[in-house]
């Protein structure tokens, strides 16, 4: 039994000439006992395992958060404030291209404290700010204006809606994920992550990731 990627796994050799036939009857409850056994250490075992990498996981997320907390309290200015929280969940998952949208319920509209995208260089700096009756492909419109989380590829989330693509908001991506950000049940804005190699997607465990 050996475990490799967190996984454990079980290898049991035998050699079916030492069995004679006369014995077989009697061997076969005892192999299948045996066997029984072994799988269910195996699956304690795997079990385990899995806890251990859970606990892991949740260890790192925990000093995630502590190292957001302490950001948001920090004596720097909020750009820079954010870009440390982008290195901090960068750790976590794949954020190369990460932004933060700020969303205003009464005027309708959204602005970007902080924008980083390898392929969308359209919105930059803190003070740029779109209005929802001027961009009605946004996706990050439609998540604030649902309050849930949104994730797929850019063409399959604008498709049900019925939208066209609007080259203004920047290159589709093969992979998009958002999650609102929550005040009770108001939604002040929006944390977002896109993904524009097909390669690297997304998963629910990010969405949970995002959310926290």
């Amino acid at each position: 039994m050996s475990l490799a990627n967190g996984r454990a796994r079980l290898s049991l050799t035998f050699d079916p000439a030492s069995i004679h036939s006369r014995d077989c009857e009697d061997e076969d409850g005892a192999w299948i006992d045996l066997l029984d056994l072994h799988l269910r250490k195996l699956l304690r075992v795997d079990d385990l395992a899995c806890d251990v990498q859970a606990a892991k996981s949740n260890e790192h997320l925990q000093r995630a958060l502590y190292a957001i907390a302490d950001l948001a309290y920090s004596d720097i200015d909020v750009h820079e404030m954010l870009s440390r929280v982008h290195e901090v969940v960068g750790r976590l998952t794949y954020a190369e291209n990460f932004y933060i949208a700020i969303y205003d319920d009464v005027r309708d509209t959204i602005y970007f404290p902080y924008y980083a995208n390898t392929d969308d260089l359209t919105i930059t700096g803190i003070r740029t700010e779109i209005a929802a009756r001027d961009y009605p492909s946004s996706l990050t419109f439609a998540l604030a204006h649902s309050g849930r989380a949104m994730h797929g590829s850019s063409e399959a989330l604008r498709a049900p809606l019925g939208w066209e693509y609007d080259a203004r908001l920047g290159p589709d991506c093969v992979d998009w994920l958002g999650v609102p950000m929550l005040e009770g049940e108001r939604v002040r804005g929006a944390v977002v992550v896109q993904s524009y190699d097909a390669s690297r997607h997304y998963n629910e465990g990010d969405r949970h990731l995002l959310t926290f």
